[in-house]
């Protein structure tokens, strides 16, 4: 699992099971990487915890997989 604190957030992620969240809806990484605005290689660097999706993607990310879903492998966190 990474986790990173990006000012008053804390954001982490299970790339193991993100994986595992898009081998089981069937997308390739191109796929979800398209509708990330990414490239195919930002999607293998969030699944082998090297990086960590920007705001932008992880929005995208929850149009691609729902909010329920996405909330069993990214974790956001916001402290006032």
């Amino acid at each position: 699992m990474i986790e990173r604190y990006r000012g008053p957030r804390r954001i982490r992620l299970d790339g193991e099971r993100l994986s595992a969240l898009r081998q089981s809806k069937g997308h390739v990484l191109e796929y979800v990487a398209k509708a990330c605005g990414v490239t195919r290689q930002a999607v293998h660097q969030w699944e082998t915890e090297r990086a960590l999706p920007d705001d932008r993607a992880i929005e995208r990310l929850i149009a691609v997989f729902g909010i329920e879903d996405l909330a069993k492998v990214l974790d956001v966190k916001t402290w006032e």
